[in-house]
């Protein structure tokens, strides 16, 4: 799913790029990323102890005290409570500064190696050529290989991966498996930067319908005269079936390979932050207070049914102080940060019995938002 981060708009995505963006996370995600999540379980981990804890030192008391209603109530909770080895980190949502797209990569692995591996086999099938002079088995070879080339090279192929209009103004866009997923990806994209919510849309034949079509149609033609005129071949067919199980291995391990970004689709993008919880809702909200209107754009994603009353009053707040950051209510300090109105706690403030603390009017700024770079305020949803 991509989701626009400044109007909430949902929809599903049909970009190979994007799909495998997502797909090789773990292996192009920095390091941090991961210690940033292992940090925050393990404080997870150590609170829920101590509350348990706390709670069977007050069973002990009530034990010694004789108080049974008490001793059954404390009990209540803590069965309530997980045990350390059922908490998990719900949700984790990484935040990524994109400062240029280009149409191609600049080459990783993945792509040199198929230079290599066409240069093995051509060297295979030129064996029987060198021994016993039969040149056949290399000119079928040296053909295929410009065959599929030639097959992955149409113009039609590198426009629905990489062709997108460009930004006019600095947008967000998330990107996520979808509900239930652990993963979220919150890409801020400047002006002149590639539009991934376009990409992510259904392309259409970009060069006109025809010129695929009759490029194919040649194609086919060629593949299918190739196909018999290797059926009909005899003589040292051993060399051709190195040569096809070489390509064949070649492709599964193209497939399954995991990719940068950069190197393998021109997307240069910069680590800014990582932002999980053990709790879905508590990830939004804190997304949601550094990145005003991302947590609200994700919500009905996550949460598409009834919300408690107070994530009701918490949500509407947000929509507030976005609106007011938007219209410039919110000041900017002299070192370019953004001043927004504090989110109020998911959970009611110790000594309160109700959501009096949720303002619902004459808020006063009191949060700095950090810009994404020295130059330029995080906006990810319209306004400054």
């Amino acid at each position: 799913m991509v989701i626009n981060a400044e109007s909430g708009y949902k929809r599903q995505n049909y970009s190979w790029v994007l799909s495998r963006m997502l797909r090789d996370f773990d292996f192009w995600r920095p390091r941090s990323c991961d210690e940033i999540k292992g940090k925050r379980l393990a404080e997870l981990k150590a609170k829920n102890k101590a509350k348990r804890e706390g709670l069977e030192r007050e069973i002990a008391e009530a034990v010694q005290s004789g108080d049974e209603d008490q001793q059954e109530k404390i009990e209540e909770s803590l069965r309530k409570l997980p045990t350390n080895e059922e908490i998990r980190i719900a949700l984790r949502v990484t935040v990524w500064q994109c400062r240029k797209t280009r149409r191609q990569g600049t080459g990783d692995v993945v792509y040199w190696i198929g230079l290599v591996v066409s240069s093995i086999q051509l060297g295979i099938a030129a064996i029987p050529w060198g021994i016993y002079g039969e040149w056949f088995t290399f000119l079928v070879t040296a053909s295929g290989t410009l065959l599929a080339y030639a097959s992955g090279a149409l113009p039609q192929w590198f426009d629905e991966k990489s062709v997108s209009r460009t930004l006019k103004k600095a947008k967000g866009t998330l990107l996520t498996e979808g509900n239930g997923a652990e993963d979220v990806i919150l890409i801020v994209a400047g002006q002149g930067v590639m539009d991934f919510e376009a990409l992510a849309a259904p392309q259409r034949a970009i060069r006109g319908p025809w010129t695929t079509r009759t490029m194919s149609a040649l194609l086919a033609v060629l593949w299918v005269s190739f196909l018999i005129t290797v059926a009909g071949w005899k003589q040292r067919t051993w060399y051709l079936l190195g040569v096809g199980m070489i390509g064949m291995l070649h492709n599964v391990g193209v497939a399954g390979s995991k990719r940068h970004p950069r190197e393998a689709w021109g997307i240069d993008l910069q680590y800014k932050d990582t932002i999980c919880d053990g709790k879905v809702m508590e990830v939004l909200r804190l997304l949601e207070e550094k990145y005003p209107n991302a947590g609200r754009s994700l919500k009905p994603e996550f949460f598409p049914g009834d919300l408690h009353p107070r994530e009701v009053l918490l949500w509407e707040f947000a929509k507030k102080r976005h609106l007011a950051w938007q219209e410039e209510k919110s000041p900017v300090q002299d070192d370019g940060t953004a001043v927004a109105w504090a989110m109020p706690s998911l959970y009611l403030p110790e000594g309160r019995v109700d959501d009096g603390d949720i303002p619902d009017r004459g808020v006063q700024p009191t949060r700095a938002v950090q810009p994404v770079n020295g130059d330029a305020v995080i906006n990810i949803g319209g306004g400054r």
